[in-house]
């Protein structure tokens, strides 16, 4: 038995993982009768979904999250069809335009009948079945009629949208739109994810800790449903995207040069439709354009460029994120990782038979390494136009160390176990972009280790999770102590500040002064520079007089709002929503990740954070312990409970207990229901229908 529960609205990453307690595809032709389903909602509105087909499942998990995320999934889905101008104006049109030209229509309607296998396109339909039955009942919270009824195309549409912007193909396309591609940016978000098997766990258990950081507002926000599945996800910083300078031909337009050849670009035009105010639509024209390399952009000085990425050669990366929450074992879970369809993602897992596996996965092009592929590449010749994705076996990974534990906090996945275990970069790996370096998070989670003793306990791990401290040294810290190691007396308008800081203990307590003034100081640093969470692994360069007026900066913003200095953490840095307002501890790059910023009334708002949390502990009986939480609770919708009913937990680094056991889930229910319908279900009147 596995784990895993969590659901993404960012590209409905919810329909790929299974829920439990449905069998796989027996007959995928019976159409989807709501009384077949069950919803069981907790205390905390999480939704265990059952049904007597994965399809039924299906079809209940999409019913679910609309009850609680409606409108976040209907603008992933409008997004994916390109109506964004429609709904947010301007700045949507920008959204449809890259939809466009990346070519989700044409790619994902010519693809689809063969992408996927005919259980997995009927369990698709379950699922547009359940999004279209939601909206049926609730005509007033459709965000756009035209989208509807939804199809299985249209979230497979979803999907490539969402992937081509994890993939990072937006980032080259504005640059060549505004003229100013230079290299590659392999920047993105922050997670963690660590396991220990029974070589380290005080009781023999295996431990698995999921800890994705990412926006708490927006598409990127998280949401919670009882599903199956055995690993978490990471970000890595690869290669993935090239883009390809066209030579053109100097008289004949849009003719371009390929293997000795002069071959005709497509011309892909599209209207964008803006709506500008209330039924007030504006088409906007615009022209992309196709190569044999893929979408193809002119810049503004004229010149053409192409782009290629992994994750428009295939459309199912839904299916495979469904076999891998299907798969009873390790060789199942890396049998789906094999088709390479998932752009990215560092993969943690762990199951009941003591299996801890960790790869630096993503679909990695296979170049030719005698160019260089971290900048422009010649548009010319068969050379540059890769064919084929690594496989599994080439990436870097590591199953089952002996000193017993994996991690991977967006470091290096090179260093993902004790030292003795380490592995190094091979030459076959120069272009396929994986980080070298690491970050404040690895290293702390590498002293914690050092000095945890024989063997880690369940509170163990939720102690490094919750860790607040910077590590002793990292490439950061070492750029930073410069900066703090002035002489005070040279300062005296800020030397209570710089003493505070050059003593302070590198823990972001609430309680913390110090920490207030390092939050306040490098937060204007890095808004002056433009730095982002890359600084963490290069480290920054600052003058001295640059990080002085941060200093000023800070000092004056703290006697502006609070009238003083000695303010704590706890005071300025906070988890907002709705009417509550709490206390956030955490900083960024700390294993308790709190990225936050200016908000109002002399606080900063954390906005990236653990989207989610969750510790499970497995033994011979499978997962006998799940413990998780989310920041705010499982529904957007400010009038329901659940609305931020796990804010508490949350900022007091505390969980609540799930469980995959049916009755368990049964004894903490307190609704049961067909979805639809709506009918009310007794627990009796379950037990009847789950033994049929």
């Amino acid at each position: 038995m596995k784990c895993f529960l969590q659901g993404a609205i960012f590209t409905l990453f919810l329909l790929a993982f299974m829920p439990a307690f449905a069998s796989d595809f027996p007959d995928y032709q019976r159409p989807i009768n709501p009384k077949d389903v069950t919803i069981i909602r907790d205390k905390w509105g999480t939704p265990h979904i059952y049904g007597q087909t994965d399809a039924d499942a299906a079809y209940g998990l999409a019913y679910s999250l609309c009850e609680s995320q409606f409108k976040g999934l209907q603008l992933t889905l409008i997004a994916g069809l390109g109506h964004m101008g429609l709904v947010e104006g301007k700045d949507g049109a920008k959204a449809d335009f890259f939809q466009h030209a990346i070519g989700t229509d044409s790619i994902v309607n010519a693809r689809y009948d063969k992408a996927f296998s005919e259980g997995f396109k009927h369990y698709l339909k379950a699922y547009t079945q359940g999004i279209n039955d939601y909206a049926a009942n609730h005509p007033d919270n459709i965000v756009l009629e035209r989208i509807y009824p939804v199809g299985p195309k249209d979230i497979v549409k979803a999907h490539f949208i969402s992937l081509a912007f994890v993939t990072g193909a937006q980032d080259p396309i504005q640059d060549i739109l505004e003229g100013s591609y230079e290299e590659k940016d392999k920047n993105g978000v922050g997670s963690n994810a660590f396991a220990f098997n029974t070589h380290r766990t005080v009781d023999s258990s295996t431990y698995l800790c999921i800890d994705p950081h990412l926006p708490l507002k927006g598409d990127l926000t998280v949401t919670e449903a009882h599903m199956v599945s055995d690993g978490a996800h990471t970000w890595n910083g690869l290669d993935l995207v090239d883009v390809y300078q066209l030579e053109m031909h100097p008289d004949k337009d849009l003719r371009y040069k390929f293997d000795g050849e002069w071959l005709r670009l497509d011309e892909r035009p599209v209207k964008l439709k803006v709506n500008l105010w209330w039924f007030i639509n504006i088409p906007v024209k615009r022209t992309t354009y196709w190569s044999k390399y893929g979408p193809t952009f002119q810049s503004d000085d004229g010149e053409f460029y192409a782009l290629r990425y992994g994750a428009n050669q295939t459309i199912n990366y839904a299916e495979q994120w469904y076999r891998m929450g299907k798969a009873k074992n390790l060789e199942e879970f890396k049998d789906a990782m094999s088709m390479r369809a998932v752009p990215r993602f560092n993969t943690v897992y762990a199951d009941d038979k003591d299996n801890t596996f960790l790869i630096g996965y993503g679909s990695i092009p296979d170049r030719d390494t005698s160019y260089d592929w971290t900048g422009v590449v010649p548009g010319d010749t068969s050379a540059t136009l890769w064919q084929e994705l690594h496989t599994l076996d080439q990436m870097p990974q590591k199953k089952n160390p002996d000193c017993g534990y994996l991690y991977n906090m967006n470091n290096t996945p090179y260093n993902l176990t004790c030292d003795e275990e380490a592995m190094y970069c091979p030459s076959q790996h120069e272009t396929m972009g994986y980080r070298l370096k690491n970050n404040n998070r690895s290293r702390r989670f590498e002293e914690l280790m050092n000095n945890c003793g024989e063997y880690v306990s369940f509170s163990d791990m939720k102690r490094f999770k919750y860790d607040r401290s910077y590590p002793q040294q990292s490439v950061f810290l070492e750029s930073v102590e410069p900066l703090l190691q002035v002489d005070t007396s040279d300062y005296p308008e800020v030397s209570t500040l710089l003493h505070a800081m050059q003593n302070w203990d590198r823990r972001a307590t609430l309680e913390s002064v110090p920490a207030t003034y390092f939050l306040l100081t490098f937060n204007y640093i890095f808004d002056k520079k433009g730095y982002d969470d890359h600084a963490f692994f290069t480290g920054i360069d600052v003058s001295q007089e640059l990080f002085i007026d941060a200093v000023t900066y800070a000092k004056e913003f703290l006697q502006k709002h609070y009238n003083t200095t000695n303010v704590p953490l706890k005071k300025v840095q906070r988890l907002i929503r709705g009417d509550k307002n709490k206390p956030m501890p955490g900083f960024p790059d700390a294993l308790a990740a709190a990225y936050s910023k200016p908000h109002k009334n002399g606080q900063y708002k954390t906005f990236i954070s653990s989207g989610y949390t969750m510790f499970v502990e497995y033994t011979n009986d499978g997962a006998s312990r799940i413990e998780t939480v989310l920041p705010f609770g499982t529904s957007d919708d400010p009038d329901s409970p659940h609305f931020s009913d796990q804010m508490d937990l949350f900022v007091n680094q505390q969980t609540k207990t799930m469980s995959l056991d049916l009755d368990s889930v049964l004894h903490n229910a307190e609704r049961l229901y067909h979805p639809y319908t709506n009918q009310k279900v007794t627990k009796k009147q379950f037990q009847t229908l789950k033994n049929q």
